[in-house]
């Protein structure tokens, strides 16, 4: 088992740099955390992957491993880092890593949860009465999610990106597409890609269909395998059911983080119908303030596999579970609006 190394790491920690940082804190570090910044001061590890075991499970990536430097205003520091966060987390929480994107690896020195890890996502944050969270409660919140009892112990769940083993084997016999030719405009001409992407690897897509149990469209599976999500150089969308309206679509990137695909897909159950894949969503403006939550979905029953509809959330009827739906509930009615009968139809009218 390869071991872990630590690139661009802070220099040796000194104990005047820790004692001070706990002074500010007013309690001590774990003592298993002090041993691993004397040895080791932050950096970037080569081990950069671990599962996070909570929900459904999901794989997260860590960009860096802070340390404590005597410099209070270094970035990717501790001390820094904690008082960055001070009001938007709880003052027991100190984050001690991050996958570059906003969500945080912690660790936890209250009373209750001395010692624990946690994986923090920003978006899931609410952040109300952050101060009347004591040092003596077991976070629950969505947004934090438990990922070992210890410091050491989370070291041994790192490990280095793994791809199935079913990859190795998968023959996708994608056609080569010309997308400019076809399009009539480059989608990488000013492309906004997701900020969560990633090259979308053969084995991410094995992963994506495997979780949404379906053979996606070959065009879908080829755009994401160039360009994985984001918001194409035309992303303007007008329908008729929306007359004076202009909708900003956005592709959702393909990856391991609970925030792409397919976990995002996933997390949609409730509101959309097995045999829908959810696979963009529309930006909001003010204009839409108003109507909720809006999506981009494909079919992928054997009637109409591959038509695109548009999802408005609003409209969707109460009395039924989507899970419960069947394909004839997919009309105006319910919120459901088809737009294309293919996903390269759908990049075309794109604006």
């Amino acid at each position: 088992m390869e071991k872990l190394r630590l690139s661009d790491q802070l220099p040796k920690l000194l104990k005047s740099d820790l004692a001070r940082f706990e002074q500010e804190l007013g309690r001590p570090l774990p003592t298993e955390y002090i041993s691993f910044l004397s040895k080791t001061n932050g950096g970037y590890p080569n081990l950069s992957w671990f599962t996070c075991e909570a929900g459904k499970g999901y794989d997260v990536f860590v960009d860096v491993l802070y340390g404590i430097s005597h410099d209070e205003d270094a970035f990717n520091t501790n001390p820094y880092e904690w008082r960055q966060c001070r009001g938007v987390l709880p003052d027991f929480i100190i984050p001690i890593g991050e996958n570059g994107e906003g969500d945080l690896l912690c660790l936890s020195i209250g009373e209750a949860t001395f010692g624990h890890v946690y994986w923090w996502h920003h978006e899931m944050w609410s952040g109300e009465n952050v101060e009347s969270i004591d040092d003596k409660t077991v976070l629950d919140d969505f947004a934090f999610n438990p990922v070992a009892d210890n410091f050491e112990a989370f070291l041994t769940l790192l490990r280095k990106d793994q791809e199935p083993e079913e990859a190795t084997e998968l023959i996708m016999d994608l056609p080569e597409i010309d997308w400019i030719s076809i399009l009539g405009w480059d989608p990488q001409e000013s492309w906004k890609p997701d900020f969560h992407m990633a090259p979308c690897s053969l084995a991410r897509l094995l992963r994506l269909e495997t979780k949404v149990g379906s053979p996606l469209p070959v065009e879908y599976t080829h755009f994401m395998r160039t360009y994985n999500g984001g918001r194409p150089s035309r992303y303007r969308l007008t329908l008729e059911e929306f007359p004076g309206l202009t909708f900003e679509v956005k592709l959702h990137s393909i990856g391991t983080d609970c925030m792409q695909l397919p976990e995002i897909h996933l997390n949609q159950r409730d509101w959309i119908p097995p045999f829908v894949f959810y696979f963009g969503w529309v930006d909001e403006s003010p204009e839409m303030s108003d109507r909720g939550m809006h999506y981009i979905a494909m079919r992928l029953d054997p009637e109409r596999y591959g038509s695109i509809y548009f999802l408005d959330i609003l409209l969707a009827p109460q009395d039924i579970h989507p899970r419960n739906m069947t394909p004839d509930l997919l009309t105006t009615e319910n919120g459901f609006f088809e737009v294309a009968p293919d996903f390269m139809s759908f990049l075309k009218m794109l604006e």
